[in-house]
């Protein structure tokens, strides 16, 4: 009877460690993704704000680049949201990486030119030294975006206004 007491104790103890790490990474997954979906939001935010200007709606090139600002950061949302859904479908099975080949350049770049109006907000400034001579690498590319989004976009909201600088060099 005794080892059957501690043997449920232990089974009992085992499955609420269980249930508390899978609490966490809920909270950590829900905390992640609000902070995902809030940089695309604020960007979109800003942009919107600059079309309804008179200087932005007389200049069609300025047009374009903040219409597409809005597009590009769509999109990023629509990609969250889908990692969201496939993180449902796939409960405890492993993430399968969409590795291709990649210029980190190019990325680097697109993630600045999204982050432009945040960091003009800021009246930071962002110094390019992209002089790699093989930028190509392998890496999901929904990965390594959010990597590089997110290391910009912390450094943005953390820094004080009229202190923002990057230099980024590869």
């Amino acid at each position: 009877f005794t080892l059957i007491i501690i043997t449920a104790f232990y089974l009992t103890v085992g499955a609420l460690l269980r249930q508390k790490k899978l609490s966490e990474m809920k909270t950590d997954f829900i905390n992640n993704m609000t902070h995902e979906l809030k940089t695309p939001l604020a960007t979109i935010s800003l942009a919107i704000d600059a079309i309804r200007t008179d200087k932005v709606r007389n200049d069609q090139d300025r047009f374009r680049y903040f219409t597409s600002i809005i597009k590009d950061e769509n999109q990023r949302m629509n990609k969250h949201v889908e990692t969201i859904l496939q993180a449902a479908q796939m409960e405890r099975q492993e993430e399968k990486l969409d590795k291709k080949l990649l210029h980190l350049h190019d990325n680097i770049t697109r993630v600045i030119t999204n982050l432009q109006l945040q960091i003009q907000e800021k009246n930071g400034k962002v110094e390019f030294h992209l002089h790699a001579t093989n930028d190509l690498l392998s890496a999901d590319e929904n990965h390594l975006t959010n990597l590089i989004n997110n290391l910009v976009d912390n450094a943005i909201k953390y820094s004080k206004p009229d202190s923002l600088f990057f230099s980024i060099t590869t």
